[in-house]
């Protein structure tokens, strides 16, 4: 009940999760049932700004793991979380390995391919905090306004003058023109 509670953007959802995990842990779950909830729970930490209580929830998930999928849909959740919390650099060591194993896994392949696009997108968020130095933020719920990033917090190296820039495309660009010739051209869409 508690993520759906989160899904639909109800505050009532952190202590429905709460109760959720608690009986999950007193009933003696398995371990990898276990993470999974707690890392949604993290999720909605996250997603309320609280970020140190997040963080708490998230390692001891990344601790509860124990098959190589829930590991890295754990460290996926992980990746984000350090992405909003303005740490790229652990984002990316998070998301990496997670976005290599749903790439190759030939484990629960529907599922596999859904984990693989939520990754991406996180790391796609993790090079925009590189670049731009905004941390994520998740879109906001009704009622609640996350916390915004202050000054201090920010990190040495978005104020850094020699950080890498990404070049901007030449004016004229587009995917094909730089596209390998050894790939077919993409897909035209559906109009």
């Amino acid at each position: 009940m508690g993520d759906l509670l989160m899904r639909l953007g109800s505050l009532e959802a952190k202590p429905r999760m709460e109760e959720g995990l608690k009986a999950l842990e007193e009933a003696g779950a398995p371990k990898d049932e276990v993470a999974r909830v707690r890392a949604r729970y993290a999720t909605l930490l996250r997603r309320l700004g609280l970020y140190e209580e997040a963080g708490r929830a998230i390692e001891k998930a990344l601790a509860e793991a124990e098959d190589p999928f829930t590991r890295a849909r754990v460290e996926s959740e992980a990746g984000i979380l350090e992405a909003a919390r303005g740490r790229p650099f652990a984002a990316l060591n998070l998301l990496v390995p997670a976005e290599a194993y749903f790439r190759s896994t030939e484990e629960r392949p529907k599922e596999a391919r859904y984990r693989h696009l939520r990754t991406l997108f996180r790391l796609g968020a993790t090079y925009l905090l590189l670049e731009a130095g905004q941390p994520y933020r998740a879109p906001s719920w009704e009622g609640f306004t996350p916390p915004r990033p202050s000054a201090s917090s920010r990190t040495s190296w978005s104020k850094s003058p020699g950080r890498p820039r990404i070049a901007t495309p030449p004016c004229g660009w587009t995917p094909q023109a730089s596209w390998p010739s050894s790939f077919p051209p993409p897909r035209e869409r559906p109009s």
